[in-house]
């Protein structure tokens, strides 16, 4: 997933809202949440709100206005083999996480 980029909601590239959401061998890059005023912007890249497994992933170059550049994770987080760079956020937490 490359140059995604939303406006006022959660996840540059996935938003998964599901009771389970595993994520295998997958590139995301440039990926991008802008938030608002009223609404602030989760995961650069992703959005979770259950259980994520991400696995043999890269992330790179994804940024997020507000939380977790990369991921943002609102449940169980499992990460393995995965390779984060360059990741952000402007103005709260979680450059890659």
């Amino acid at each position: 997933c490359k140059s995604n980029t939303v406006d006022d909601d959660d996840g540059g590239a996935i938003c998964a809202l599901g009771k389970i959401t595993v994520i295998k061998n997958s590139i995301f890059s440039e990926n991008e949440n802008k938030g608002s005023v009223t609404r602030t912007s989760n995961g650069g890249a992703i959005y979770s709100k259950n259980s994520l497994t991400i696995d043999s992933c890269t992330f790179e170059d994804n940024m997020a206005d507000d939380n977790g550049g990369a991921i943002y994770a609102n449940g169980d987080l499992e990460i393995r083999y995965s390779t984060f760079k360059d990741n952000k956020v402007d103005d709260d937490n979680g450059g890659a996480v």
